[in-house]
């Protein structure tokens, strides 16, 4: 299993991709649907409300190159007609979603050039306004290279401002290699600042609404002056171990999941400053999370890895009140595992 989505308004909807393409369950990860589209599988990669899904198919063009060419697809009726939106020579990355307006995004997307023994790849950024029929760089004030952008997240409390992290991508032949930075940008994209402070080696970062945690190779940090300044305040997640993804949960704040490779899943109850492993139930390859996602409701954290199937950790029964028991958050239920989608 790869891609994994939450679907930001109907809170039992979940998107997969399997070897066949989409999977889609509306009942919390119990029973999946294919939702086919012409050509060869695609996987989810961003899902807005009505029903409104993004999906990426990309065709490797082997031997003799590494280009990937991409198609990206809409559907915007639950996977009854999809239409391409665009293609070319690259891959997406993350697709963001502006929460206050679902016709604007923000593509992070790497572009691949060269042939199979010099490859060359760099980030790009690009926004749309129309749903993603057009899109423009947004990229005045980046110093990228050929390094790629992990990382591209909104403050949910003002969507104009945007946060970015590269790292150092694929120079080959005539590339420019840059160091990893973090990006701000207060105008939609059209302008970024580097965060001088940032902590080195960003790979994910997570605004929360009076603060601001970046998961790095130094461990997890917090701002809670919007990125001026930053404090460590976890050193166990750091190096090999540090964050690659994190999740809030809706209704607490405090409430923290991360991936780490080789650490599986974990749980933070106080904003980040310690972590505890989620991992009892899952798979070997529980350890070696690909993505991660979290039910519209707060109820249900999912989770794919490199073994096939997903998995649901049950956060609280849907009609807990919203600040939940703190001893029962501390002693989880055993994760369990949903039956997986059936390859054709």
């Amino acid at each position: 299993m790869g891609s994994l989505l939450a679907d930001p308004i109907a809170a039992a909807t979940v998107y997969t991709s399997g070897a066949q393409g989409i999977y889609e369950s509306k009942d919390g990860g119990e029973t999946w649907d294919a939702l086919r589209i012409a050509g060869n599988p695609a996987a989810p990669i961003a899902a807005g409300p009505a029903e409104t899904l993004y999906a990426e198919e990309v065709v490797f063009d082997f031997p003799g190159s590494v280009v990937y060419t991409s198609t990206v697809y809409k559907t915007s009726d639950g996977g009854a007609t999809w239409n391409a939106l665009f293609q070319g020579l690259w891959t997406t990355y993350s697709l963001v979603i502006d929460p206050r307006t679902p016709t604007t995004l923000y593509r992070n997307s790497v572009i691949f050039s060269g042939d199979f023994h010099f490859p060359s790849y760099r980030g790009a950024v690009d926004r749309s306004v129309d749903g993603g029929l057009t899109w423009i760089a947004v990229d005045a004030g980046l110093e990228l290279g050929s390094s790629v952008i992990v990382e591209v997240t909104l403050d949910p409390r003002s969507p104009d401002t945007v946060y970015l992290a590269t790292q150092s991508g694929g120079a080959g032949a005539g590339g420019t290699s840059v160091e990893p930075a973090a990006y701000k940008s207060i105008d939609s994209g059209a302008h970024w600042s580097k965060i001088e402070n940032a902590p080195p080696g960003v790979s994910t970062i997570l605004v929360l609404p009076e603060a601001i945690i970046v998961g790095s190779v130094g461990g997890v940090f917090r701002s809670v002056d919007r990125g001026e300044t930053f404090t460590l305040i976890n050193s166990v997640l750091s190096g090999r171990d540090r964050p690659l993804a994190m999740l809030v949960d809706p209704l607490d704040s405090d409430r923290l999941f991360a991936t780490a490779l080789g650490l599986g899943v974990q749980e933070s109850l106080d904003e980040g400053a310690t972590w505890t492993p989620i991992n009892e139930g899952l798979s070997a390859g529980g350890l070696y999370p690909s993505a991660l996602a979290i039910s519209a409701d707060g109820a249900a954290l999912y989770s794919t890895n490199e073994d096939p199937g997903v998995w649901v950790y049950p956060i609280r029964q849907k009609r807990d009140p919203i600040e939940p028991p703190r001893e029962e958050s501390r002693n989880p239920r055993i994760v369990s595992r949903r039956p997986a989608p059936t390859e054709d």
